[in-house]
């Protein structure tokens, strides 16, 4: 699931990469929404990074445990 939250994160970079060509194509006229969206974008990008890396921590340290308590109830 995280590493499907990375895949995530690419595709609302490839979405706003994909609005801006758009815009500097001139198929669209929407610079006022893509500038905030694109902040809104970062930012969002700018929290979810961090919070994925610290679960990736804590799950493996959690899978870590369960293979120890396995390994104990085997003995």
């Amino acid at each position: 699931m995280l590493r499907l939250g990375r895949v995530h994160l690419s595709v609302i970079g490839a979405f706003v990469a994909a609005l801006w060509a758009t815009q500097f194509a001139g198929w669209i006229d929407a610079i006022d929404f893509l500038a905030i969206y694109t902040v809104i974008c970062a930012v969002t990008v700018a929290l979810y990074l961090p919070w994925i890396s610290w679960r990736e921590r804590r799950v493996t340290a959690e899978r870590a445990e369960c293979r120890r308590l396995l390994d104990d109830l085997r003995a």
